[in-house]
């Protein structure tokens, strides 16, 4: 019996340290993520210094989400519930966002003004299909309008983005320019039911930008690590560029899925 119990108090062991490992090799590629130019690595989510300058920012983050991963993390914490809609077959919008080189440091809320949905009238087809919100326990504008109030407002000193209309028009046709989904597809990776190699992923995206991109992963219990998000970083003037960084990062080391949603 002390024998049996010593060695489930070592397997213990290794699994703790194995997690730790983990988590430090994911907080070294946050801030040490190499690419053929140097550096790189999120895609925040929180702002820490406050800031409320249109001005103060430096380039776009071009997010997209696979809306199958979005939904499988919902339906595990259970904080939202999370339906894929019918016409929904490929990657979404998750936001366009005004960010400087300081990482979790960008501009939020540089106006009071508030989503209006009679603005995008005429853009609803295409949002209800690339920028959809999924959580059906929401109100079906509160997507939008957390993402206009809180980042499209502080696009407003650059040209093609001064109202509304324009912002969501300009990240619609950005989203049809950089389409993830087409992107990986050129190299070969599609959703399948096997993982790829993190490394293979990183590689595609990067290869088709020319410049480095962000693969996001997340590990969803009893499934494993899951691409979550793909990041194209672009200047003010709509030029794809390096991105400075990129967290939640999919480590060239992982087996990560990429699955097909079914209807």
């Amino acid at each position: 019996m002390k024998i049996c119990f010593a060695v489930l108090l070592i397997l213990a062991v290794l699994a703790i340290v194995e997690s730790r490992w983990r988590r430090h090799r994911r907080h070294h590629h946050s801030k040490h993520h190499h690419s053929k130019h140097g550096s790189s690595k999120q895609v925040s989510t929180g702002s820490q210094g406050g800031n409320h300058d249109m001005n103060n920012w430096d380039f776009f983050m071009l997010v997209q989400q696979w809306p199958l991963s979005s939904c499988e993390k919902e339906n595990v914490t259970h904080e939202h519930t999370c339906v894929i809609p019918k016409y929904v077959d490929g990657w979404t919008l998750h936001g366009l966002w005004p960010s400087t080189n300081v990482e979790k440091n960008y501009p939020t809320e540089c106006t009071n003004e508030k989503f209006d949905p009679e603005e995008v009238r005429d853009l609803k087809p295409r949002m209800l299909k690339y920028w959809p919100n999924m959580f059906v326990d929401s109100d079906k504008n509160h997507f939008w309008a957390h993402e206009y109030e809180k980042h499209g407002t502080c696009a407003e000193s650059v040209p093609g983005f001064k109202t509304e209309h324009e912002f969501f028009n300009s990240a619609l046709n950005l989203r049809d320019e950089h389409d993830i989904g087409n992107i990986l597809a050129s190299q070969e990776i599609t959703p399948r039911d096997q993982p790829y190699e993190g490394s293979d992923l990183n590689d595609a995206l990067n290869k088709e930008l020319g410049k480095t991109g962000c693969v996001q992963c997340q590990k969803i219990k009893d499934i494993g690590y899951v691409i979550s998000a793909a990041v194209v970083c672009l200047s003010k003037s709509k030029e794809v560029i390096d991105c400075p960084y990129c967290e939640h990062k999919c480590l060239d080391e992982d087996k990560v899925y990429y699955q097909p949603i079914r209807g």
